[in-house]
């Protein structure tokens, strides 16, 4: 599968949920990889709630991932934001060019998280 779908360059879409790992979706050629996980980050939270995001990247040219921030910003909420590079074990599994989005609800936050002083958005 993994080589069919590196022939036809093919990148899964997938989710860790309620601790399970499954795929959420495919982007072909040179689709909106971007597009796409802003997409489902809305999809599972909602355009109304205020939400802290990460974007996590495995390459040194951040583009998509600060593309992905960008357009975060623009359909969620965002109390805060951070774009960072993953450690080298994921790397090392999600290979070069891997995008990673997480966003938390504050609502379901336990206590109130104070922002960052020195915040200015991704």
């Amino acid at each position: 599968r993994a080589q069919m779908a590196d022939f036809f360059n093919i990148k899964p879409i997938i989710a860790f949920q309620d601790g399970e790992l499954s795929q959420q979706g495919k982007v072909r050629g040179g689709g909106d990889i971007a597009g796409a996980l802003v997409d489902m980050a809305v999809k599972r939270i909602g355009s109304a709630r205020k939400v802290w995001g990460a974007v996590f990247h495995t390459y040194a040219d951040d583009t998509i991932a600060r593309d992905v921030a960008a357009r975060l910003r623009k359909e969620l909420p965002l109390a805060y934001a951070t774009v960072r590079p993953l450690s080298s074990s994921i790397y090392l599994h999600a290979g070069p060019g891997a995008v990673g989005v997480a966003v938390l609800p504050m609502d379901d936050l336990p206590v109130d998280v104070p922002i960052p002083p020195d915040f200015t958005g991704p």
